[in-house]
């Protein structure tokens, strides 16, 4: 009976040292995945913000190169003009596809042709 007591208490003892030790591995390992889990959502809401800006850019001075040249070419209607005004819609078409309809522009572009 002492020897099957001694046993248990020394498992204990044992129990409680690998425990010590394994607790805060298992913890610092899942804080770790945290901070990581943590760092890719603002890399990639970052991303996000930078790709905004860059469309939000680059539409602006798709659409003010587009109004210029129509301003421009307004009375003219030479092939160049066309082309010019094609040119303009189909980059903004190629790149804002999913949030920029412009159907109406090519018909307007069409109708004064």
């Amino acid at each position: 009976m002492d020897k099957l007591e001694s046993f248990a208490k020394t498992l204990a003892g044992v129990c409680a040292a690998v425990g010590a030790i394994l607790i805060p591995i298992f913890i610092n390992q899942y804080t770790e995945a945290s901070r990581k889990s943590q760092v890719y959502v603002q890399m990639m809401t970052d991303r996000e913000k930078s790709d905004t800006t860059i469309r939000e850019s680059m539409f602006k001075a798709l659409l003010d190169g587009y109004l210029q040249t129509l301003k421009e070419d307004v009375k003219k209607e030479d092939l160049e003009s066309f082309r010019k005004r094609i040119v303009f819609l189909d980059l903004l078409t190629l790149n804002f596809q999913e949030f920029f309809n412009a159907k109406p522009l090519f018909e307007e572009v069409y109708e004064s042709w």
